[in-house]
């Protein structure tokens, strides 16, 4: 069965990376939680390239920017056309070293829009 986008799924992991945000105390339970609702629904639909971008997201704020970086190019090659896939993809490979490759994927974010379903890794550009 697939996962729609707007699942439960979804909206309980985005629940719980708002609540990291809010509680920067319990930050990694919060994602933690996250990320294993994001693990489970991506067992169902692992071709789920909204899915796969809000796991990402989860991973590069988890600081798994290697692991993050796996799931998004796994978007990228199901042909997600959403910002926010390409946007965290930059999230991670600069954060992995690899400015030049991170600089191509910010530039194909500024490109497209932002899905609803989906959502922006924590990144502060000042702190690079």
């Amino acid at each position: 069965m697939a996962i729609d986008h707007d699942s439960q799924f979804l909206a309980r992991a985005r629940a719980m990376v708002d609540a990291a945000m809010r509680d920067p105390e319990r930050w990694s339970a919060h994602l933690a939680q996250a990320e294993l609702l994001l693990i489970a629904a991506a067992a169902s639909a692992p071709d789920d390239a909204a899915l796969l971008t809000c796991l990402g997201a989860v991973r590069c704020d988890l600081g798994n920017y290697g692991d993050a970086a796996e799931v998004l190019q796994r978007a990228v090659q199901l042909r997600s056309d959403d910002r926010n896939t390409y946007f965290n993809l930059g999230v991670a490979l600069l954060n992995s070293g690899k400015r030049r490759q991170a600089m191509q994927r910010f530039r194909q974010a500024a490109s497209r829009r932002a899905s609803a379903a989906t959502w922006e890794a924590y990144f502060d550009p000042h702190a690079q």
